[in-house]
This record gives structure tokens, C-alpha cells and sequence, in this order.
């Protein structure tokens, strides 16, 4: 896959704290022609990765999760919960390889009667962030699903200086997904590890859900 980059404008960047602005310039524009000299040392993906995972980490998600779906996790020891996490590639974003400035954590728990979802999505780039909090009687759950999502992405190729005289090509990216189906509507999580043990995880949460309903 190739580098992907969408650009900011000037004035965006001047809003920007110092952070944003190195995560901006040091990772996903470095190697933009034109925009490099800028920057006089690139951001490598391992330190950008690290640096995602210290904001998860200063983030508290799973709090945040319990207090905001206001659930007691004695409750929930019914079954292990699932987790997942991933580089979110939905809206505005600055890419590159398979990298995003946006990020998301998801939270799912089951209590007996009940399963409770969350999922926080940040921006590296900016001071955004959204979060949805939903909760899900079993028998009205359709399915829980996985599927493979291609995102859309944009490369930029850029001539005459920086940000100037951009061109664009469209690419794809391509997510893993877990799904609680219901009636008219769904809960969505991106995987961004699909691996034997997160496999396993939602085996285990498809069996729960056919027994609740064959009950």
C-alpha cells in the first residue's frame, strides 16, 4: 500500500498545539514533496504508534466506559468482555500506510440479561473526539457479525511547494469489523488485530447470544 496523505490548510495548521502540529509534520507529511524540509526530523511509525498508545492509555477508556454506560462490573462478569482497537479511517483523516491521525476503542460487556457497547474514537490532530454508548437487551439482538470494510483513501501528490498545486488518486483500505445487528440499526467496531484469540472471543459471544435467544 502506498503512503496516503490529505492535506491541511495553512491556517489549520496554525491552530494547531505543538503536539498536533509534530504528529501532522513529522509523520504524515515528512515525506510530501515539497513539505519535507520543513520538518527536520521524520517521526518514525513505531514512535507514532507508541505515542497513540500513550493517549489510549491516558485516556482510561474502560472507565469511561463503565461510568458513562453506568453499569456495575460485578454485573458483568457473566462473560469476559471484548475488547477492540484500531486506527479509525472514517471522515477527515491524515494517512499514511495503513496509519490515521484518528484512533478507536471499543468496550463491549455482557451481563446476563444485557449486553452494553462503547466506543471512543480520538483525533491525534486535533482536540475532537466522539463516543457512543449503547445498551442491548439479548432478545433484541438480530446477530453479532464480522465483516471486512474498505475505507476510501486519498494520496496526495503535491508540486510547487508545500500544500500547493495538490493532485489526488483514490485508494481503499481494508477493516475488519464486529457488528451487534438490531432491528434498524447497528453497533460497529473496527478490528485492527483480527487474530485466532480475538476470533475465539467472538465465538464465544455468538454462542452466548444463541443460547440467550434459544432460552
Amino acid at each position: 500500500m502506498g503512503r496516503i496523505v490529505v492535506m491541511p490548510s495553512s491556517s489549520e495548521m496554525k491552530v494547531k498545539t505543538p503536539e498536533q502540529r509534530k504528529y501532522i509534520g513529522k509523520f504524515f507529511l515528512h515525506n510530501a514533496s515539497g513539505c519535507s524540509a520543513l520538518f527536520d526530523k521524520p517521526m518514525e511509525a513505531d514512535e507514532y504508534v507508541e505515542a497513540v498508545k500513550n493517549k489510549v492509555k491516558s485516556l482510561n477508556i474502560k472507565n469511561r466506559a463503565i461510568n458513562k454506560l453506568g453499569i456495575d462490573l460485578e454485573e458483568t462478569k457473566f462473560i469476559e468482555p471484548l475488547n477492540f482497537s484500531s486506527f479509525n479511517f472514517s471522515g477527515n483523516y491524515y494517512s499514511r500506510d495503513i496509519f490515521s491521525s484518528k484512533y478507536e476503542v471499543t468496550w463491549i460487556f455482557f451481563s446476563a440479561e444485557q449486553v452494553f457497547a462503547y466506543r471512543y474514537i480520538f483525533d491525534m490532530t486535533t482536540d475532537s473526539h466522539s463516543e457512543i454508548a449503547e445498551e442491548y437487551f439479548y432478545k433484541d439482538i438480530v446477530s453479532f457479525t464480522t465483516t471486512q470494510n474498505s475505507y476510501e483513501t486519498i494520496k496526495t501528490n503535491i508540486s510547487g511547494g508545500c500544500l500547493k498545486n495538490e493532485s489526488s488518486i483514490k485508494g481503499n483500505i481494508e477493516l475488519n469489523k464486529f457488528v451487534i445487528k438490531v432491528p434498524g440499526d447497528s453497533f460497529e467496531a473496527n478490528i485492527s488485530d483480527y487474530n485466532d484469540i480475538v476470533e475465539k472471543s467472538i465465538r464465544r459471544v455468538k454462542a452466548l447470544l444463541r443460547e440467550k435467544k434459544n432460552a
